[in-house]
Order: C-alpha cells, then sequence, then structure tokens
C-alpha cells in the first residue's frame, strides 16, 4: 500500500510541473532561391528558384527537377558600384541569368534578385569576394601500381598559404584525355583520390572526387599534400592538378553539401544542413578562384 500511494504522489508531483512550450518554426517555403557561385575570370552566371515543401505521399514532380524562374530581375554590383541588371537566358525549360563581364580576382560582388509580378515575396540579396589564387610549387606523379582494371599513382605538389590571409581551398585531380577541345572540361576525366598518408586524420583513407582543406591546415606555411589517385586509363595521359581558393561562405556551402551527399541517406550519421548565407531566402553568393597545373610523367 506504501509503494502504490508513493507512486501516486510521484505520478501527481510529475503532473503538476508539465508545462507547454509553443515552438515558432520559420516557414521556409515559397521564398526565393539564389544561387551564384563565381569563379575568377568567368562570366557570373545565377539561378533563381521558389522553395517549396516537399509532399511525401504525394508524386514526384513529373519534370523530376525544381523549376528556375525567368521574371526576374538580377542586380550585380561590383565593389558597391552598381554595374547591370543580368541578363536572363533560357535552354530548353532551364532559365539562368548572366552578367556581360568576367568576375575578377580580389573584387567583392553584390547580388539582389527580385519578382517585379510578385511584390509580396521579398527580394532576396548576398555578397563574396572573388579570393586570390593560392601559390602551388613542385609537383609529381608517380605511378605505383598497374593492372588489367585500373592504375594508381601518387601525386603531390607543394601549397603555399598566405600569412594573415583566411582562405580555404579544395583538391580535384583529373586525367587529360587529349581531345580536340583542348583545354575544356570536356578533355578531363576527374580521378577518384585518397590520403597517401596512413596516419592521415585529416582525410581519412575515404576514397572521394574532391577533397577541402581548413586554412588552419597551412596558416602561413608550406605544406606538401600527396594523394592516391585511381585511373582506369592506366596514366597514360598527363595528369591536370586542381587547386581551387575558397572563401569561407563557398568553401562552407561546397564542404556541407559533399558531407551532406555522404551522410544524409546513412540513418545511423548525423544529419548535415547545406550552409547557405542569401538574406532573406536560401541559396548561396560564394566566389572561388579555380587554377589548373598539367604534369608530364
Amino acid at each position: 500500500m506504501k509503494i502504490r500511494l508513493m507512486l501516486l504522489l510521484l505520478a501527481a508531483v510529475a503532473g503538476s510541473c508539465s508545462k507547454q512550450v509553443t515552438i515558432t518554426i520559420p516557414d521556409e517555403g515559397n521564398k526565393l532561391v539564389m544561387n551564384l557561385l563565381m569563379a575568377k575570370d568567368s562570366l557570373i552566371t545565377a539561378q533563381i528558384l521558389m522553395s517549396k515543401y516537399i509532399e511525401i505521399r504525394n508524386a514526384p514532380d513529373p519534370s523530376g527537377s525544381i523549376q528556375t524562374i525567368s521574371n526576374a530581375r538580377v542586380f550585380l554590383y561590383e565593389n558597391d558600384v552598381f554595374k547591370e541588371t543580368m541578363t536572363m537566358h533560357k535552354q530548353g525549360n532551364y532559365a539562368y541569368y548572366l552578367s556581360t563581364f568576367s568576375a575578377k580576382p580580389g573584387f567583392k560582388y553584390f547580388v539582389r534578385a527580385e519578382l517585379p509580378d510578385a511584390p509580396d515575396i521579398p527580394a532576396v540579396e548576398g555578397a563574396d569576394a572573388i579570393p586570390l589564387p593560392v601559390a602551388v610549387g613542385e609537383m609529381s606523379v608517380k605511378k605505383i601500381s598497374d593492372n588489367q582494371r585500373e592504375a594508381k599513382a601518387n601525386v603531390s605538389f607543394e601549397i603555399r598559404g598566405d600569412p594573415g590571409i583566411k582562405n580555404y581551398y579544395r583538391v580535384r585531380i583529373y586525367e587529360h584525355l587529349n581531345h580536340d577541345d583542348v583545354g575544356t572540361d570536356k578533355s578531363l576525366l576527374q580521378l577518384p583520390i585518397q590520403s597517401s598518408d596512413p596516419s592521415d586524420v585529416m582525410f581519412g583513407k575515404k576514397e572521394r572526387q574532391e577533397v577541402f582543406i581548413d586554412d588552419q591546415f597551412l596558416d602561413g606555411r608550406r605544406r606538401r599534400l600527396s594523394f592516391i589517385a585511381t585511373s582506369w586509363l592506366g596514366f597514360k595521359n598527363p595528369v591536370v592538378i586542381e587547386v581551387t581558393t575558397l572563401t569561407y561562405a563557398s568553401y562552407n556551402y561546397l564542404y556541407s553539401s559533399m558531407m551532406a551527399e555522404e551522410k544524409n541517406d546513412n540513418i545511423l550519421s548525423e544529419k548535415v544542413i547545406v550552409f547557405n548565407n542569401v538574406l532573406y531566402g536560401l541559396g548561396i553568393v560564394g566566389g572561388m578562384s579555380i587554377n589548373r597545373y598539367p604534369v608530364e610523367y
């Protein structure tokens, strides 16, 4: 009887201490989305979309993709000076907005997009700079194994971080296919890479298409990076090392996108939220400097 009475008292105490809390979750539906990654010496391209909720119970969109917006006005500023209203272009059902001039390293770009036909939807805006390229030193490629299925090579190079400048980096490695369209992306075959250091805790031993490097790894010093690249063509063509200098915004967006793709389908992994820096809406405005270095071996 005493035990039963004690349990009733505990239940009463627990019930008297409960409190209902209302949590307001921001509505992320029906907002403008602006995606804009700017590369050094390239035209600036912006994609404008509208966010929407995905209804799991309904059939997927038969188009297979989210529709881009073709009636937006997109304003482009360089170093806080208005330059132009970006021109809308269409390729099939895909709409995008293009600048008439190339982005310059060391310059800052501000972009604002609005829907004239929907004044109740807030305009979105974002800004970022084009970082200066990082210095890359001695490069080498040494084949370490070869069989009928694949070949592996050790690809290494020196990278020199600038003291006092906080930048971030992405590394990709390609095999040049020597097509007639030399110098374009079509002539490059991207290779999977992994760290060649068995004790590497930064990159790990997972094979990836690209590797991201935090500025703390360099911090104004020279470092030699070494990766094992895999080729199904036997490394019979020149290798191209791509080192992209990123800003804080572009690094966080690209890195979180890669990790979300790796982890979000795994029920045992913590979900990754993709970084965005667009105000009054969603999306990314980020700058980068892409530099490629062919290596003969």
